[in-house]
């Protein structure tokens, strides 16, 4: 679900911390604002406080996620997701020479002997643990600071070094209080695909090539391109130009959410591999022009 929060300054004072925006900045009634898609979840249900799980990982990881935005790199790259497309397109990602996968995309290519160049993961729930697979040491892995700790102590024991953090925008007061001064937040809605887009963005990649990126399945019981421990519930088929897929509001949603992102960044040079709803409603899209979003924010003290 999308949220949108307007600081009235380029400085603005939350729970403890003040941010700093990253960006062109909008205006609202004449004053700089920042205008952020923040994240919402219901953490009670989850049964997980950020209040603690953010200072445990930020002890166990001293690296942090440096963007590097003014630093051009137009070469083609990849950018995978777990859609059940990417069965059938996986052997293209052969010729790419910087890949970023996230969830179970990650160890669908290492399975086949492609390995990432970059992991990014954000969803706090420690099945994501065990649906990462053997870590590689020549990926490097980009985790939100909300990860379950049992994903970091895995990648840790499996001698794996190359680890940076950053963290999630969030809504509340009371979790962006205990963020670190002077490190990044990540805007963007609940789910991983469009930050790892954003991060791609952030180290300078403008030409970007979506694999799995789907929207929707080939069936109610065949949710991603292999297993899912947390598989997708409330699929129904939906007609779409024509033709038929199976998907459900939150898939269609935020395939909507993914290409107003895309707008944002006019900049951006984009190519969709396989077929699934997201893909369908790309070759339809008619870029538009929409207010550009700060991909980031900096907290400071």
């Amino acid at each position: 679900m999308e949220f949108l929060n307007f600081f009235k300054s380029k400085r603005t004072t939350r729970g403890g911390n003040t941010y700093r925006t990253i960006g062109k900045v909008n205006e609202v009634n004449g004053f700089p604002a920042f205008r952020g898609v923040g994240t919402l979840i219901q953490w009670d249900f989850l049964g997980i406080d950020p209040r603690k799980v953010i200072p445990l990982n930020c002890a166990k990881v001293k690296n942090r996620f440096t963007p590097t935005p003014d630093d051009p790199r137009d070469w083609p790259i990849a950018v995978v997701a777990y859609g059940s497309s990417l069965n059938k397109t996986w052997k293209h990602l052969e010729k790419f020479g910087t890949i970023f996968t996230c969830s179970g995309a990650h160890k669908f290519l290492l399975d086949r002997g492609i390995i990432p160049t970059y992991h990014v993961e954000s969803d706090p729930r420690p099945h994501k643990t065990l649906m990462l697979g053997k870590p590689h040491e020549y990926t490097t892995y980009l985790l939100a600071s909300i990860v379950d700790p049992s994903y970091i102590d895995f990648l840790k024991s499996q001698n794996i070094e190359k680890i940076a953090l950053w963290h999630l925008f969030f809504m509340e007061p009371e979790f962006l209080a205990v963020l670190p001064k002077n490190e990044w937040l990540m805007t963007g809605g609940d789910t991983v695909g469009p930050r790892t887009m954003k991060i791609a963005r952030l180290m300078g990649y403008k030409n970007l090539h979506f694999f799995g990126f789907d929207a929707s399945t080939n069936s109610k019981w065949e949710t991603h391109a292999g297993q899912h421990l947390n598989p997708r519930v409330g699929l129904a088929p939906i007609r779409y130009n024509g033709k038929t897929y199976i998907t459900n509001d939150d898939w269609e949603v935020h395939a909507k959410m993914f290409l107003e992102d895309l707008d944002r960044m006019p900049e951006i040079k984009y190519t969709f591999h396989g077929e699934g709803l997201l893909q369908a409603m790309a070759k339809d899209h008619v870029r538009s022009v929409r207010s550009r979003m700060p991909l980031g924010v900096e907290t400071y003290a």
